[in-house]
Formats: C-alpha cells, sequence, structure tokens
C-alpha cells in the first residue's frame, strides 16, 4: 500500500482527493507543491468546482490536475480521465506506487461505517489494494475521515471512474 497524505474534505471531494495525490508526489520527488487548504483552493478552482454544493463534473478532475501541476512548474504530468475502472488497472497504478483520484456514482459502504452511511456519488483517493479469493478491496483514503484507512469492496458502486495522475 503507497503512503498518502490525508486530508479532509474542504470546497469538494474531488479537489480534496486529488490534492491528496499530488501532495503524495510532493514528498517523491515534486517539492513545490502547497499544501492543505490552499492546494485543495487551487484544485477547485481549476475543476471548476462548485463552491457552494462542493460538486465537480468526474471530467474536469484530470485536466485541473494538469493545469495546477503546470503552474508549478511540472509539465511533465500526465493527468487520464478513465471512463470504466477494472480491478487490474487499478492494480497497475498501485503496484507501480500511483495513487489515483476513483469517483463513484452511487457507492456502497466503506469499512467502519455504518450501512445507512454509503458514500453515494463521491471521490475518494485510492492507494492500496486486497486481491481477494472471492472479494476485491481498494483501500481509499475517503476524504471524511483525516486520519483512518477504510476499504470498499471493488464495484460496490453502479459506476465507477479513476483519474490516474503520472509524473
Amino acid at each position: 500500500m503507497t503512503t498518502v497524505p490525508f486530508e479532509t474534505v474542504y470546497i469538494g471531494c474531488s479537489p480534496t482527493a486529488s490534492a491528496m495525490v499530488l501532495e503524495y508526489w510532493d514528498a517523491h520527488g515534486y517539492p513545490n507543491f502547497p499544501s492543505g487548504h490552499t492546494l485543495i483552493q487551487e484544485l477547485a478552482t481549476a475543476m471548476v468546482t462548485d463552491p457552494i454544493t462542493g460538486s465537480t463534473y468526474h471530467s474536469h478532475i484530470a485536466g485541473g490536475i494538469e493545469t495546477v501541476c503546470q503552474n508549478y512548474q511540472y509539465t511533465n504530468f500526465d493527468a487520464v480521465y478513465n471512463s470504466d475502472l477494472s480491478m487490474s488497472e487499478a492494480v497497475t497504478e498501485i503496484n507501480a506506487n500511483r495513487p489515483f483520484i476513483l469517483g463513484m456514482t452511487n457507492g456502497g459502504v466503506g469499512s467502519g461505517y455504518p450501512s445507512t452511511s454509503p458514500y453515494g456519488n463521491h471521490s475518494v483517493t485510492c492507494m492500496g489494494y486486497s486481491d481477494g479469493t472471492t472479494t476485491d478491496y481498494l483501500f481509499i483514503h475517503d476524504t471524511w475521515d483525516g486520519v483512518n484507512t477504510h476499504s470498499i469492496t471493488f464495484g460496490s458502486w453502479d459506476s465507477a471512474r479513476s483519474t490516474w495522475v503520472r509524473p
């Protein structure tokens, strides 16, 4: 499992989840990024996140990440929007130590939460997995909890989109 900093939701889940990924890269050779609310605000602006509802179109996440990276002179970053996530793709990114943003539509319940608290339409940072014999799990920082890593059963959503961030 890749070690990724924690952030709790600020402005919206997509810029917050994206900030955790860029903060990971900040600690791994790209040290010019700001952190916390400053980075989240810049990402929210670049992603055109609604400041009242915190909503971000999934298709705006990759472009927003690339804009912020370019603002800090990192022109080599490639953020790729993937409209359909497979477990093998998730495993490939995680094994390459590249955390990514997972955007769920009608997402299920994360570990440690009651069944009455599903993620719904939510973006999280994915940085680990468990490839089980019958059930696969993704390990996530969900933006709701700034201390604990949670897991979610792979496929426990109506649809999932990922944004890969590759320097």
